[in-house]
């Protein structure tokens, strides 16, 4: 198989540096590459400045303006990427830079194509109420992303000191063998114990064991691996609709901070769904984790050979 490669989205937020971080990291224990993804976003200055039909005065002064914001965001591009070239000088991780103009999440999605694994960092929400109410009329990269990104997406927005394990959830109702396959390998690459966590909407009524022993049946691979069923029957997923679009989430259930959770998603017509059956952005905008794995459950083909040095410990 070829080489593991990693997509990271890089910006010059606090959270984009502590997700190169954990980038390089994974890379270094992987074998892998991590090819750096900057994207200067001309859409979002358009759709600031933009005047769809002139009004007082011409598009003249917009236009002007436009040229001279994305001139500048440019020059901010080339000052980012040389800081990044920088701090991977001295680092044993191969990869590449790239520079591309418009929308963040497309091009993004796009190019994630050709990749294992997207690292992006991300800002949590703050609390409403905070007066921070404004920034809640447009999705954070990392928000759209996990809506069309079809690689799967690590989502940093803290800092991770160290996974300790890794924590698959899956549906009792829904069970995509090939996903939870791809996860257990990614366990293996990065030597950390992985879990299922099965949720029960209560539909189902299989007993838990029997549960348990006919996912092993099908998976071998789980055959010393914790399986759990935990009973989701009374989580409410509560989602409120006023002048400002805000959902909420409330969860009986978390894992650790020291626990990589990995959340699958799958495609239902045109819209993207998590085990929950709730939007995916709602998870990256509510969740306090400092990283959030979001796997749609189509991306299996994962290019994970043993690396040379996977038999010293890490």
């Amino acid at each position: 198989m070829s080489q593991f490669s990693i997509l990271y989205g890089l910006s010059g937020s606090e959270a984009s540096k502590q997700a190169a971080e954990l980038a390089w990291k994974v890379a270094e224990f992987s074998g892998g590459r991590v090819d750096a993804h900057h994207v200067i976003d001309s859409r979002a200055v358009w759709e600031l400045l933009r005047n769809d039909k002139p009004g007082f005065i011409g598009s003249g002064p917009y236009v002007a303006a436009y040229d001279e914001l994305t001139k500048q965001l440019r020059s901010i591009a080339d000052k980012l990427c040389q800081k990044y070239e920088a701090c991977t000088e001295e680092k044993p991780v191969a990869g590449q830079i790239f520079i591309e103009e418009g929308n963040p999440i497309e091009l993004i999605s796009k190019k994630s194509q050709n990749y294992d694994l997207v690292v992006v960092g991300h800002q949590p929400r703050e609390a409403p109420g905070s007066g921070t109410r404004k920034h809640y009329v447009r999705f954070a990269v990392a928000e759209g992303l996990a809506h069309e990104c079809p690689t799967a997406l690590l989502v940093i927005q803290g800092l991770v000191e160290e996974w300790k394990s890794l924590t698959v959830l899956v549906s009792v109702d829904h069970i995509n063998y090939k996903f939870i396959e791809a996860c257990i390998k990614f366990a293996g690459l990065m030597k950390i114990a992985p879990k299922v966590v099965a949720l029960d909407s209560g539909v189902n009524e299989m007993p838990a064991d029997k549960f348990a022993a006919d996912l092993r049946k099908a998976l071998p691979d789980l055959a010393d691996i914790p399986v759990e069923r935990f009973d989701v029957s009374g989580m409410t997923v509560e989602q409120k609709a006023g002048l400002w679009q805000r959902e909420e989430i409330e969860l009986d259930w978390a894992p650790d901070p020291d626990t990589l959770l990995v959340l699958p998603t799958r495609r239902s017509g045109s819209e993207r769904l998590t085990v929950f059956d709730t939007a995916p952005d709602l998870f990256v905008r509510n969740l306090t984790l400092p990283s959030i794995l979001m796997w749609p459950e189509e991306h299996t083909d994962l290019s994970i050979d043993k690396p040379k040095h996977m038999e010293a410990t890490r």
